[in-house]
């Protein structure tokens, strides 16, 4: 049956920075315009995922939200683009084997794809540590845009020479024996009692400080030499929520985020780690939580 497109190409959507899907959107609408995005198709009723224009030859890209506390310094928009590389070049799942040409498809497709989004105004960076078909199945991209008539603080060239691809990738799908970034950065919330969250290890947590969920960053947005980066999310406590984006920030809330959020920060930086916030003010009302990326120095 012939496949339909659910979304048309339309108008370029409105941007609206603080919330997170809006640069996402942005960029999503740019890659499909640019025959480099993905779809969302109907079959027979039922929804799919289709890939690119000529999904075989040149791969399938979408982008995916990034905390403002990642982007770079004086960006007013920020996300992580993926692509897929075409179905002729992906490797072998059962033998680990790559077909001809893969290198050279990941080198110009990314190439490409890259001239391609700043041909729209967006800086584009492949920076982190290296990936490839040998180790990936998939590639990122940093994705930005800085206001008009500023630089974008881009990283020396040879700001990851040397380093090695960390995981998960074909070779080792997990961080262990080293230490896992985001499980350490919980380590040190647990032992604060922060979290917030009642689990096995933590049955009776404190009160009155909200609660924390760490996730995993993205290596390309790691700070230069930096290690255990990990991105934590601060949400305050329920009764200081609003209830949507139009109602009024309930009493006490702008103090419970001046007294939890420098908290949390403290902690970590006793801990030997520092802190990123983005650059825009965080608060009750604008936000609905506060964003940190926690990290250690190399040495």
């Amino acid at each position: 049956m012939r496949v339909r497109s659910v979304k048309q190409l339309g108008t370029e959507p409105i941007y609206e920075r603080g919330v997170f899907r809006s640069g996402t959107n942005l960029v999503q609408f740019h890659l499909r315009q640019l025959g480099l995005g993905e779809w969302w198709a109907t079959r027979d009723g039922t929804f799919a995922r289709e890939g690119a224009s000529h999904p075989a030859e040149s791969g399938w890209c979408h982008a995916v939200g990034l905390t403002e506390a990642a982007w770079p310094a004086g960006a007013d928009l920020g996300v992580v683009v993926t692509w897929v590389p075409g179905s002729r070049f992906r490797r072998d799942e059962k033998t680990g084997a790559l077909p001809p040409g893969a290198a050279e498809h990941w080198r110009t497709s990314l190439a490409h794809l890259a001239d391609a989004l700043e041909s729209r105004g967006f800086v584009v960076e492949r920076n982190g540590p290296p990936q490839g078909p040998d180790y990936h199945g998939h590639a990122e991209m940093l994705v930005y845009r800085m206001p008009p008539g500023v630089e974008p603080p881009r990283l020396p060239a040879d700001a990851w020479e040397g380093a090695t691809p960390h995981p998960p990738n074909f070779e080792r799908d997990s961080w262990y024996p080293a230490p896992n970034p985001a499980r350490e950065a919980e380590r040190v919330l647990l032992a604060a009692d922060l979290t917030g969250i009642a689990d096995y290890s933590n049955p009776h947590p404190q009160q009155g400080v909200g609660h924390c969920l760490v996730n995993e960053l993205p290596q390309l947005v790691w700070p230069y030499r930096s290690e255990l980066v990990a991105w934590v999310r601060w949400y305050p406590d329920s009764q200081f929520r609003r209830a949507d984006k139009f109602s009024a920030v309930p009493d006490g809330a702008a103090e419970h985020w001046s007294e939890c959020v420098p908290r949390i920060v403290s902690t970590f930086e006793a801990a030997g780690y520092r802190v990123r916030q983005p650059e825009r003010h965080q608060g009750p009302s604008t936000d609905e939580h506060a964003d940190l990326v926690v990290y250690r120095a190399k040495r």
